[in-house]
């Protein structure tokens, strides 16, 4: 019985231990797929990749409801495959050290002068802030901020 379960305790690490290691960032380099659709939901494009690959993609519905994919990628890369589908909207993917791709917003720097409303001079030491968020930063002397790695997608700045 002892030998038994050692047997089945090897197994099972060896199972456990190749699913882990299956999404490298060099493996997406590695796992091929096929993907040739026209105006597929997205939802339904990550989907098939994940039929083919046995892989988990993981994104969130709300994300990723409203975007169509068009893709001719016949044998490409995962890595190809992920950048084509997602390459028109504001999403990206990353790999995880558990084995999962996750599909999250990309993120962008925000720059720009703030400028009074009337007279169009520029504010210097203003904050600014994302509009319901706690992202924000300040202008320097001459009225330019950059906000850094804020969600690409629309969203309301808010300056005092």
């Amino acid at each position: 019985m002892k030998k038994n379960l050692l047997l089945l305790s090897t197994i099972l690490f060896a199972a456990i231990t190749s699913a882990s290691n299956l999404t490298d960032k060099a493996d997406l380099d590695k796992v091929r797929v096929t993907l040739e659709v026209t105006a597929m939901p997205l939802r339904e494009a990550l989907q098939t990749l994940v039929a083919q690959t046995k892989l988990q993609i993981v994104f969130d519905d709300a994300r990723v409801r409203d975007f169509k994919v068009d893709c001719k990628c016949p044998n490409v890369t995962l890595r190809q495959a992920l950048e084509e589908i997602l390459k028109a909207t504001p999403l990206t993917f990353e790999a995880m050290n558990d084995g999962q791709i996750v599909i999250v917003r990309r993120k962008v720097n925000l720059k720009g002068y703030i400028r009074d409303a009337e007279s169009g001079e520029t504010l210097p030491y203003a904050s600014v802030m994302i509009k319901g968020s706690a992202h924000g930063t300040s202008s320097n002397v001459n009225g330019y901020f950059v906000l850094v790695n804020v969600a690409a997608g629309l969203c309301t700045l808010r300056a005092q």
